[in-house]
């Protein structure tokens, strides 16, 4: 058990502190921070509130008409998209925040190792010794390039020491052709323990998740694991599948006719706890970028009103549908932006 501890700490030692995928936007601004750069706060609404979503079209907004990117706004719009797993979206904005290493150093522990708004940082984008128990929620490597949806393109990110606790632990994150895999291992000091959500490649699923090769009865929870000195490296892997398609895929040049003249329809059933907020939600569509009338139907409480329905009936399927919204609102309002 020795030798094999004393190979891995060896082995972490001679490792580069931080790996990116090589010739991405984000790794290009992640290897300015180096030399002690301090990360800046990024103030920012709560996730999932309707201030969050009203922020977003403010940004959105701004960022359409301003003629270089703001690092700042770059930084919310990144922590939005985030929040709904859109892993893509968010590190192309890492990358407009360029200008500011600041916010790059306070911004990147979100992607790796995936850490919360109230984490602790340290210098040059890493995040600082996180409490025993810690959940982390990485996002996926970035990608080369724009793949199209459901092509996967293998690609992998590392940290070779990460403070947990009393421990130091390594994390990878790696996409491959069938399924995401993130590999824990012990490098230094005592037991720590800690939870993990997998990320999802877009247009897939996670069909099932394991623990060292032990399938788990739950799909897209947090996964807890323990990691002990002198143990093998721990496995989290999660196997892919396609995905259903809910909607098109190919975002208009302009706006659906019937979206322009009628708006949006959010269906609900009777009873939805989440009632208040889509309803907030519904409202934020009537700012700028654009403009939209949007608003809740229940179902069976009147007549449809008209509109392009969005059908957010089902709880389970709602973060999907919304994630999905949003990047397609993202594509259609910044390509042709940027």
């Amino acid at each position: 058990m020795i030798p094999a501890l004393l190979a891995l700490c060896a082995l972490a030692q001679d490792a580069p502190p931080r790996v990116l995928p090589a010739e991405t936007a984000a790794e290009r601004t992640a290897a300015a921070l180096h030399g002690g750069v301090v990360g800046t706060p990024i103030p920012a609404p709560a996730p999932g509130s309707a201030e969050s979503w009203q922020g977003w079209f403010a940004d959105l907004e701004a960022s359409r008409a301003a003629p270089a990117p703001d690092p700042a706004r770059e930084a919310r719009l990144a922590l939005f998209a985030l929040e709904q797993r859109r892993s893509g979206e968010a590190w192309k904005h890492f990358s407009r925040c360029g200008a500011q290493p600041g916010v790059c150093a306070a911004l990147l522990p979100r992607f790796l190792p995936g850490v919360g708004a109230d984490a602790p940082l340290d210098k040059d984008g890493f995040a600082g010794a996180l409490p025993d128990g810690v959940l982390l929620a990485p996002a996926l490597p970035p990608a080369t390039g724009d793949a199209p949806r459901g092509r996967i393109q293998r690609r992998e990110m590392k940290l070779s020491a990460l403070h947990i606790g009393k421990a130091t632990v390594s994390l990878r994150v790696a996409v491959e052709y069938d399924g995401i895999t993130v590999e824990v291992g012990h490098v230094a000091g005592e037991s720590c323990k800690l939870a993990l959500v997998l990320p999802c490649e877009p247009g897939y699923q996670l069909a099932n998740e394991y623990i060292d090769w032990y399938v788990q009865e739950t799909h897209g929870a947090p996964l807890a694991l323990e990691c002990k000195p002198g143990e093998d490296v721990h496995t989290l892997y999660g196997r892919i599948e396609p995905q259903s398609i809910l909607g098109p895929e190919r975002v208009p040049e302009t706006l659906p006719a019937l979206a322009a003249r009628e708006g949006l329809v959010f269906e609900l059933l009777p009873g939805d706890s989440d009632e208040t907020l889509l309803r907030a939600i519904a409202a934020s569509f009537h700012a700028p970028p654009l403009g939209l009338q949007a608003r809740v139907w229940v179902l069976g409480s009147a007549p449809f009103p008209g509109g392009l329905r969005v059908d957010l009936s089902r709880p389970d399927e709602r973060a999907r549908r919304l994630s999905d919204l949003c990047a397609a609102i993202e594509r259609f309002v910044l390509d042709a932006a940027h």
